[in-house]
């Protein structure tokens, strides 16, 4: 499920079921991963970014993640359209 190069579409994006993880990925200083991070759909079309530590599992931080309030930091980690990014929950 790693962050892929395609870009979501809106219409991918309301193909996603509610509540599934859709993209992730892993922030790197020069020489340690800072965090892993998930993005998952909610249940009102929505989505939301939950980030983690580089010790917890992908699994864990969907499940007890922080979640990320910036929609610019969220734009840096999901490669989608803007009428995805606007269904960004803050």
């Amino acid at each position: 499920m790693e962050n892929e190069k395609s870009i979501i579409t809106l219409k991918d994006f309301l193909n996603i079921p509610f509540g599934e993880e859709f993209a992730s990925g892993k922030i790197f200083s020069e020489d340690a991963i800072l965090f892993k991070w998930i993005a998952k759909k909610g249940g009102g079309n929505d989505w939301a970014i939950y980030f983690g530590s580089p010790n917890t599992s992908f699994e864990e931080i969907a499940m007890y993640g922080l979640k990320m309030y910036d929609m610019e930091e969220a734009k840096k980690l999901v490669n989608c359209t803007d009428e995805v990014i606007e269904r960004y929950r803050r």
